[in-house]
């Protein structure tokens, strides 16, 4: 990994946060803060809240990118296919524009969220019922599970590494 890509990836997530993220992690915050966050309690542990809740987020890309990562790391990616990645990667972001536009139905029809299961619910609900710090911690890492298409093309990104470190790298700083 060279400064141009990790440039490259601090790009991708800056505008991906202002153009998706906002729009649509933007609720989830609303809510979790309408239902945990108490009107009584200082900006300052409110602020400590809202950070538990972003380590458990980055936290569970972190993993995820580790293991990405590793299994990059189980076939020998030469520069070729390093390369197709990278384009399979810049494709999935064109094909998840369109998606997110209206004009194409891709990625609702291949994925498999983890968020239909009901051990996720569960999980889900007890987290968000829950005003303990830690609530908001495992609230942040189940977050960090839901279906989204930056994360999976950061996730291909993270398995070009070949290396469950650099694929973390990856995936903490996206």
């Amino acid at each position: 990994m060279n400064g141009i890509e990790f440039g490259a990836i601090i790009t991708f997530a800056l505008l991906g946060s202002i153009g998706h993220c906002i729009g649509m992690c933007g609720g989830f915050i609303v809510t979790y803060t309408t239902a945990k966050i108490k009107p009584q309690y200082s900006k300052t542990q409110s602020a400590f809240y809202h950070f538990l809740y972003n380590i458990g987020r980055v936290t569970s890309y972190t993993v995820l990118g580790a293991l990405f990562g590793y299994f990059g790391s189980l076939w020998d990616v030469s520069p070729l296919t390093r390369a197709i990645m990278f384009a399979v990667a810049g494709v999935m972001m064109i094909v998840m524009g369109l998606s997110f536009a209206g004009k194409l139905k891709f990625l609702t029809s291949i994925e498999i969220p983890v968020t239909n299961y009901s051990w996720f619910k569960k999980a889900f609900m007890a987290q968000l019922g829950s005003a303990t710090p830690a609530s908001f911690f495992i609230l942040g890492l189940l977050n960090g599970l839901f279906p989204c298409g930056l994360v999976y093309t950061m996730l291909v990104t993270a398995t070009t590494t070949q290396s469950a470190l650099y694929g973390a790298v990856v995936m903490a700083v996206f």
